[in-house]
């Protein structure tokens, strides 16, 4: 096993030595700016397994927050085609 995990070890070490995070322009950064009343916006954890998803009450909230992401979702697609029209395009 130590013949697999070894090139895979080195190849990691060596790709996080010599990559970065990457920095975007002020202009990127700018346009981006989620609004704080923008309706679509969802609770976003801290980290990977922040949410409670264990026993019956975990995973009514991972079902909860499955149904409002669908519902966002739909809500989301009908604004826009009421705003752009149905094709996507500007009406």
């Amino acid at each position: 096993m130590l013949f697999i995990t070894l090139p895979w070890a080195l190849f990691r070490y060596l790709a996080m030595k010599t990559c970065k995070r990457p920095v975007w322009p002020a202009e990127v950064e700018a346009a981006c700016i989620i609004d704080p009343d923008d309706p679509f916006v969802q609770y976003e954890p801290r980290y990977a397994g922040d949410l409670k998803t264990r026993g019956p009450a975990g995973e009514n909230e991972l079902l909860a927050y499955r149904e409002r992401a669908l519902r966002m979702a739909l809500e989301y697609d009908a604004e826009r085609r009421n705003r752009l029209g149905p094709d996507g395009t500007a009406a």
